[in-house]
């Protein structure tokens, strides 16, 4: 039990309500399921219902096609008449995009981490790099105006040590 509940804590589990029920599935095999059936092509089927320049009865063929594969392979009940229990198509489809917007979500944060992987170069590697980088002039910048500048520039550094060097040091007498 805690360790089906962490695991979807990680998102390694993805839930969803098939109108009867809450059904737990692994995503990777809902995904192939989904996208990987030789039978019929979802994401062609998609295209064409999104798609503005698709004609209105090609969308509609396409949209019930697909509802009815999405409703089949992620199991989900169709509305029974009697009871008033399962879900339409339209909630079908809301909840197949539910499972895609997951997906990429998860896809993003991988993303994200694999990003902020450490870097290879060593702590004194980077510290050149950046006095490196933060070695310029006034006039490399074209905005210095030596009253604003932050007297951070290379310029302004040698001409304040130049003038502590000339200027007489005053000793108490």
């Amino acid at each position: 039990m805690l360790r089906k509940w962490l695991a979807r804590k990680r998102g390694q589990i993805y839930r969803y309500h098939t109108g009867m029920r809450k059904v737990y599935v692994d995503p990777i095999e809902l995904w192939y399921r989904l996208f990987d059936d030789a039978t019929f092509d979802l994401r062609g089927a998609l295209v064409d219902v999104f798609s503005s320049e698709t004609p209105k009865d090609i969308q509609n063929e396409q949209y019930f096609a697909s509802t009815d594969f999405i409703v089949r392979q992620m199991g989900i009940a169709s509305i029974n008449p009697a009871s008033g229990k399962g879900l339409s198509r339209e909630q079908a489809m809301e909840t197949f995009l539910e499972f895609v917007d997951w997906v990429s979500e998860i896809k993003k944060k991988r993303d994200a981490y694999r990003d902020m992987s450490p870097s290879l170069e060593s702590p004194n590697e980077l510290r050149q790099k950046k006095k490196q980088e933060s070695n310029f002039t006034c006039d490399e910048l074209k905005s210095c105006d030596p009253p604003s500048c932050p007297k951070a520039c290379n310029t302004h550094l040698a001409e304040k040590t130049e003038t502590t060097s000339t200027q007489p040091s005053k000793t108490n007498k």
